[in-house]
């Protein structure tokens, strides 16, 4: 009986961790519409949250949601 109850909870424990593992990141890059140069310093926000990012200087971005 011991022996189950450290079983459950190592599985919970891994099933925990993987949730938490399970971030993905989103790239992209920022441009000007009318030239296609890049915005440097653009604010990236995801809508909804208080996450975000902001543009390097060749307009690109990473986020990890």
């Amino acid at each position: 009986m011991k022996h189950w109850r450290i079983l459950l909870i190592s599985a919970l424990c891994l099933g925990c961790a993987g949730m938490a593992l399970g971030q993905r990141t989103i790239t992209g890059a920022v441009t000007d519409a009318e030239t296609g140069e890049p915005l440097i310093g653009a604010n990236v926000l995801i809508v909804g949250t208080s996450s975000g990012t902001v543009t390097d200087f060749d307009g690109n971005y990473e986020l990890e949601v």
